[in-house]
């Protein structure tokens, strides 16, 4: 957000991706709840529930809240099925420990 208050110009993705270093999964997550999600802190052009790479940022100047303090929901990420087996595969581990 601290990249919005510097300019009033539509952000890139991609320069969004550079300047934060962050993961490219994990940045469109957070860049889906501020700009998809029921408060939207930042606008997203084209309009869509999906990030692309070619997407365009702004921060949203309508933006009101009535409380002091807003809370901003994560939008959760549906785990692979390669992610859900080694899930299932470490809890079936740790349990198999507290057996012994």
């Amino acid at each position: 957000l601290l990249m919005f208050s510097e300019t009033d110009a539509a952000v890139p993705f991609k320069d969004i991706l550079e300047t934060t270093g962050m993961e490219d999964k994990e940045l469109r997550v957070t860049l889906q709840s501020l700009a998809c999600a029921k408060l939207r802190v930042l606008t997203k052009k084209p309009k869509g529930r999906e990030i692309e790479d070619d997407d365009v940022f702004v921060f949203n100047k309508d933006f009101t809240a009535r409380q002091l303090r807003v809370k901003i929901n994560s939008i959760q990420m549906k785990e692979t099925p390669e992610e859900n087996q080694s899930t299932t595969e470490r809890v079936f581990q740790d349990r198999q420990y507290q057996i012994d």
